[in-house]
């Protein structure tokens, strides 16, 4: 079991909230991310679909919670999905479950900066991403996988995991930083000497 939270009770009780951790006997997938429409998730269940049924021993788990929660609670009851798709709601510290699965996948329609992708390759997960705004200034060929954003692109970027055709990402986050330090001080330092 991993314990993702923890909540102090009167005098010493304290209530922990656990789920139980993926087996190394499945193919595990992770994704975490509000569920709300833009976050495409319909779309990544359906998709899942296929996969299970050529691999009964892939599970995805949907850390996460939103105004779609109980529409796709049906979807995966509506698909027989119980036993392979988990909606796990909100989980305040989501990296302890992300370490325990195999890959993160995200297909939403758009995306910002997509910080959850980083917070994947910081811990060295293979990564799928739908090819759109925020998932593709992230991810290229040598970090991730670009899917297009249909059911059959994410049945395939799924697949190409299973069949280890996804490099496990390495993410230096310090060089990134410093990166992203010296373009705003430089975006500053001219905005500065303009005015």
């Amino acid at each position: 079991f991993i314990i993702y939270d923890s909540e102090e009770k009167s005098g010493f009780d304290l209530e922990l909230h656990c789920i139980q951790a993926p087996s190394k006997e499945d193919y595990n997938f992770v994704n975490v991310a509000r569920l709300s429409p833009e976050k495409n998730h319909e779309v990544l269940i359906k998709a899942f679909k296929t996969i299970v049924e050529k691999e009964k021993k892939s599970k995805l788990y949907i850390l996460g919670d939103g105004p779609l929660y109980n529409q796709l609670q049906q979807l995966i009851k509506k698909m027989n999905l119980e036993q392979n798709v988990f909606l796990l709601g909100f989980i305040k510290n989501p990296f302890m479950f992300i370490s325990q699965a195999d890959c993160f996948v995200l297909t939403s329609n758009y995306e910002g900066q997509g910080m959850t992708i980083l917070e994947a390759q910081v811990l060295g997960k293979p990564v799928i991403g739908t090819n759109v705004n925020g998932i593709n200034s992230v991810l290229d060929g040598s970090n991730g996988l670009l899917v297009e954003n249909n059911i059959q692109s994410i049945t395939k970027g799924l697949m190409e995991f299973i069949y280890g055709n996804i490099p496990h990402s390495h993410f230096d986050y310090k060089t990134y930083n410093e990166e992203i330090m010296y373009k705003f001080e430089k975006e500053i330092l001219e905005f500065n000497s303009e005015n």
